[in-house]
C-alpha cells in the first residue's frame, strides 16, 4: 500500500513538472499564443529554454501569475 501511495505522489508530481509548448500553455490559460510568446519575451512568466525549444511548467506559470496578481492588489 505504501508503495502504491508513492507511486501517485510521483506520478502527479511528473504531470505537474511536464513541460509544455507555447500553444498547450495558451490553451490552458485561455489566451493566445501571441500573448504567451509577448510575455517570454518581456520575461513575464517563467520558462524554460532547450536548445532551440522553448517550454514552460504549467504549475510554475500559474504559481507565478497568482503570485503577481496578488502584487498588483497590493500595490
Amino acid at each position: 500500500m505504501k508503495c502504491e501511495r508513492h507511486s501517485a505522489l510521483f506520478e502527479n508530481r511528473i504531470k505537474r513538472d511536464k513541460l509544455i509548448d507555447a500553444k498547450e500553455l495558451a490553451d490552458c490559460l485561455g489566451l493566445s499564443v501571441w500573448t504567451i510568446r509577448k510575455w517570454r519575451a518581456e520575461n513575464a512568466i517563467p520558462f524554460v529554454k532547450l536548445k532551440r525549444s522553448v517550454r514552460y511548467k504549467l504549475q510554475e506559470v500559474i504559481d507565478y501569475l497568482e503570485k503577481e496578481v496578488v502584487n498588483d492588489q497590493k500595490k
